[in-house]
């Protein structure tokens, strides 16, 4: 028998009269530990950056001695691999950001508490697209007006000030997103996703908020091509609706 509790041992079991002894071989833990294909979604964080996104990052790892620590890493393009930093050794999920347009692929591996080391697991690649207000997949219907402004993604945006005008992008995704601005003279917004009506977001906030998620759909197990539509839906003297961006994140 060793320190560790491993070697050959005789076990002895009695009940009643009855008495049987057998041995007992206790070898190290060679089993590596499993790690599940990170999966990825779009997430809110707060505000949207000029060029960026944030990803939530999950993964489900199981060891028959139990997961010390789990390395997660990700690719851009062609790239290096590099490490994401997580918030304790054995998390289960992490939040990356990530550059629109670009390729972008994780990859998990765990280790467990006898020390073995499982293979690096593959997540899809995938990109997370931008539709500028004025990309030719963004129709709009009724009255809007493009306005100039600096802390809009791509310098401008589009403002409804009536009840009635809608705006809509249709792309093959496995997640949607549209991006706007909220403030105190803004209204609400009705939403429709792949034509069914969901239920009305509110644009009202204290002060004016730039680069917001305004709608962010959940992420569709079998990405198609979706729709995604905003009408001006605002009651009374709040009537502003401003749309910078649409979203999409699809898997290469």
């Amino acid at each position: 028998m060793t320190g560790d509790g491993l070697g050959d041992f005789l076990v002895t079991v009695r009940s009643g009269a009855i008495e049987a002894t057998a041995s007992l071989a206790v070898t190290p833990d060679s089993e590596a530990p499993v790690v599940s294909a990170p999966k990825v979604a779009l997430v809110d964080t707060g505000q949207v950056g000029f060029d960026r996104a944030t990803l939530g990052v999950s993964w489900i790892a199981h060891d028959n001695v139990g997961v010390a620590r789990v390395q997660l890493q990700r690719r851009v393009d062609s790239g290096d691999w590099r490490n994401v930093v997580l918030a304790s050794p054995s998390a289960a999920s992490a939040t990356s950001t990530v550059p629109f347009g670009r390729r972008v692929q994780f990859r998990a591996r765990a280790t467990d508490r006898s020390g073995n080391t499982g293979s690096w697991i593959l997540g899809e690649p995938m990109r997370v697209l931008l539709f500028n207000d004025n990309h030719t997949r963004v129709t709009t219907t009724g009255a809007w007006v493009r306005k100039a402004n600096s802390s809009a993604i791509g310098g401008q945006y589009l403002r409804s000030r009536t009840s009635g005008p809608s705006v809509s992008l249709s792309v093959k995704a496995a997640q949607i997103a549209a991006i706007g601005h909220r403030g105190p003279t803004h209204g609400q917004a009705a939403i429709y996703l792949n034509g069914s009506p969901l239920a009305p977001i509110s644009l009202v906030a204290a002060s004016t908020e730039v680069r917001r998620l305004l709608y962010l759909s959940p992420p569709l197990s079998n990405p198609a091509m979706t729709a995604l539509r905003l009408v001006n839906q605002s009651p009374g003297e709040q009537r502003l609706v401003d749309i910078d961006a649409f979203l999409a994140l699809v898997f290469d």
